[in-house]
């Protein structure tokens, strides 16, 4: 809840707005646990799980599964990397909002 929250608020933008971050976060981090811990996962579970990502569009969960799960990874690292460049602009200085200490 945590994690969802903080991007939500963090990297929210009007072309993104905090629903759909807070959401596909949540999508994501599901996945990864699944994937991590050994769960067994389907491929129609898969299909479905990637279809709720924003990103990813219908057509794509459809007709080509492998674009779809394109579309996935990229967006995981969109979040990643937009959530590494806030952290260093909270640290720039000369009046750091959350330092590096």
């Amino acid at each position: 809840m945590r994690l969802r929250s903080r991007v939500a608020v963090l990297l929210a933008v009007n072309d993104d707005p905090a629903r759909a971050l807070f959401n596909d976060v949540d999508h994501l981090y599901r996945l990864r646990s699944k994937l991590v811990h050994g769960g067994q996962i389907s491929e129609k579970e898969l299909r479905k799980i990637i279809g709720r990502i924003s990103t990813v569009p219908t057509e794509a969960i459809e007709n080509r599964f492998g674009v779809a799960l394109g579309y996935a990874v990229d967006r995981m690292r969109d979040l990643v990397r937009r959530a590494i460049l806030a952290r260093l602009c909270l640290a720039a200085e000369p009046h750091p909002l959350w330092p590096f200490e």
